[in-house]
């Protein structure tokens, strides 16, 4: 067979993928001596597509370094009580929305090294800015962050969504490992206060769950029943440290577990459970949308390309991740940034494991942060090829049992693409309306007024 294709056996089915341009093919064992046939029709060899477009910048703020929880494996263990002003942040923003004239959507995440709802006063400072710039540029600038949760009080919920503040919140899976973790200045476990507040919350539409997992003996199958019965989003992932020497394989079994559930709920039509898997930054969920996709990734993340961080220090970083780490600083100051046509080279994504490994281009390469740090492991490698390997099942079962459900995840999955471009007809009906009306505003009407956004489009486009 072709050295570039990567062939993966299920019971009914097998898997053809290509590993240069990330076309994957399910292909039922009755039609093995067909399999020619069916790989040209399915454009299978062709050439890799490497999407050169950079629609998305996401441009990180650390509003503080301090925060109120003392998580056991939070990369910001020496909590230097920092803060940034509004000018810093106004500047910084200013200066990479203009570096990229071309991009569709601006992401201003506020998570930074600390609890950003510490300084909420200046969250909403910046949330006012970014519908001010979003107006003036007629494109889409978002504030968002993430929050730990113990602070969303009726009150500070009612003003991030007012302020159109998109936020999620991080609760480890279940009450036991996350009070293993998240803890409190007195060690004491969150999980109690953080829910209850999250169930005080009356929309929770747009309100994200993310958990970090960094324990051999982790149930992930009962963190993703719990995060998927509470958040329209979920999103799960390892955390960055070393892995040499790890024991994946009580995980393994939970992703395993999770995988058969999926399937069999797909075959009855139930699809919301994936497409909470696939609507976020979930690492599973990942995967899953390059298979659907047929993504071939150049770079594993945008770290120092589209994504730039100030740090408290007001210096520049590539993520937020890693401010404050001398040897993944990019510049000293604001004044001193300018426009790289490529990521800098301590930015590397790509090992020479990369090099010889299968999913390659569906992985992208490894963090650079971890990397530096050097935290590269074959373990978490093995570990990734698995979640793929799931991937490939529980698409390759779907489409081949039920295809209309398969369509339904296609388009959910490239819908998730596409918000990465922004909504063009905006900014068109825009300068088709006789009446003055900024970007912000006809947008609200979209999300809020649907029919007579509508009856607007109808009329005027």
């Amino acid at each position: 067979m072709n050295q570039f294709i990567w062939k993966i056996a299920e019971k009914d089915f097998y898997v053809l993928y290509n590993t240069r341009n990330g076309v994957s093919v399910f292909i039922p064992n009755k039609f093995e001596s067909r399999e020619e046939e069916v790989l040209n029709n399915n454009h299978f060899f062709r050439e890799p597509n490497y999407s050169k477009d950079m629609p998305v910048v996401r441009i990180c703020l650390n509003p503080t370094s301090d925060c109120n929880f003392r998580c056991r494996y939070c990369f910001n263990s020496k909590k230097k009580k920092k803060s940034l002003s509004f000018f810093d942040c106004q500047l910084f923003i200013d200066k990479v929305v203009a570096f990229f004239p071309n991009a569709k959507v601006f992401y201003i995440d506020m998570a930074g090294s600390g609890e950003p709802l510490l300084k909420i006063n200046l969250v909403l400072q910046i949330a006012d800015y970014c519908r001010f710039l979003s107006d003036k540029i007629e494109k889409d600038v978002i504030p968002m962050l993430a929050t730990n949760g113990s602070l969303l009080s009726p009150s500070i919920v009612s003003a991030l969504q007012k302020h159109k503040v998109l936020f999620g919140i991080s609760l480890d899976g279940y009450q036991a490992y996350h009070d293993s973790n998240r803890i409190d200045v007195s060690g004491e476990g969150t999980y109690k206060r953080v829910l209850d507040n999250f169930n005080k919350i009356k929309n929770k539409s747009f309100v994200g769950g993310a958990m970090t997992f960094g324990d051999e003996r982790v149930d992930v199958y009962q963190a993703y029943q719990n995060m998927l019965s509470l958040f329209q989003t979920v999103s799960i992932r390892p955390e960055r440290k070393s892995y040499q020497g790890f024991d994946f394989s009580f995980i393994e079994k939970g992703y395993e577990e999770l995988t058969n559930q999926l399937i069999d709920e797909a075959l009855l039509d139930k699809l919301i459970n994936i497409e909470k898997i696939i609507n976020g930054d979930d690492y599973f969920g990942g995967y899953l949308k390059k298979v659907l996709l047929d993504a071939c990734l150049a770079n594993r993340c945008d770290i120092g390309i589209t994504r730039l961080a100030l740090g408290t220090d007001k210096k520049i970083y590539g993520c937020s991740s890693c401010v404050d780490m001398d040897s993944m600083k990019m510049y000293d100051s604001i004044e001193e940034m300018k426009m790289k046509t490529e990521t800098l080279p301590f930015y590397n994504q790509k090992t020479k494991d990369c090099k010889k490994c299968v999913i390659e281009n569906a992985c992208g390469g490894e963090c650079p942060i971890m990397t530096n740090q050097g935290y590269h492991s074959k373990e978490l490698c093995l570990f990734r090829k698995l979640l793929f390997e799931l991937s490939e099942k529980l698409c390759g079962t779907i489409f081949l049992k039920n295809p209309r459900a398969y369509k339904q995840l296609f388009l959910f999955a490239h819908q998730v693409l596409l918000r990465n471009y922004g909504d063009p007809e905006i900014k068109e009906l825009l300068h088709c309306l006789p009446f003055k009306m900024s970007f912000t505003q006809l947008k609200d009407l979209r999300d809020e007024k649907n029919d007579e956004y509508q009856k607007l489009k109808t009329h005027y486009m």
